[in-house]
């Protein structure tokens, strides 16, 4: 079923806090290790209705993505990866991850990304939504963006991750975090 972007709801926190206690029981990891990001963290923000979840572990391959198969959570092996910022010049594996889905009754509820703590992608997805937590200015625009993309392309991604729309949506995020970076300096801005 397609997701396009919506007006930001009030409700998504409660899902996230309901999600981050089935996923803190399903891996034994603590709440404050289970994350919301993303645009359903960022109030005011046009957002895609499937709510983001990172888990930042110490240890990306010693953590079992078999915990996550079950009530409607489905491991996603075959995703190991964010895509890497052109000017990073971190290791590539600081870019690995692994990846879930919530899905239940045939509807896309929550992605889970599952990222060791001090890695580049781990710290970029808490940075990124502090910075639109933050700058009004930058959220609106961002907002507007998507929703301008999803119109153009009538979609927001296919199931791997992918797709025209966040093919076209990748550069303006790069931007913010570019500005994000920025803003982290000038306010010591840390995960």
């Amino acid at each position: 079923m397609l997701s396009l972007p919506v007006p930001y709801d009030p409700n998504w926190p409660a899902r996230f806090a309901l999600y981050q206690s089935q996923l803190s029981a399903l891996t034994n990891l603590p709440n404050s290790a289970i994350a919301h990001i993303g645009s359903t963290a960022v109030p005011g923000i046009w957002a895609k209705p499937i709510i983001d979840i990172p888990i930042s572990v110490t240890d990306l391959d010693q953590f079992d993505l078999s915990h996550l198969n079950a009530d409607g959570f489905q491991s996603a092996p075959e995703i190991t990866r964010d895509d890497p910022f052109p000017d990073s010049s971190a290791n590539p594996k600081g870019w690995e991850k692994k990846y879930a889905r919530l899905i239940r009754d045939g509807q896309r509820l929550a992605h889970i990304h599952i990222r060791q703590i001090g890695n580049p992608n781990q710290r970029l997805a808490l940075l990124f939504r502090d910075y639109l937590r933050a700058d009004d200015f930058a959220r609106d625009c961002y907002g507007d963006f998507k929703q301008q993309v999803a119109a153009l392309t009538q979609q927001s991604s296919d199931t791997g991750g992918s797709g025209s729309y966040l093919d076209l949506k990748d550069p303006f995020v790069k931007l913010i975090a570019h500005q994000a970076e920025r803003w982290a300096a000038q306010t010591c801005w840390q995960p």
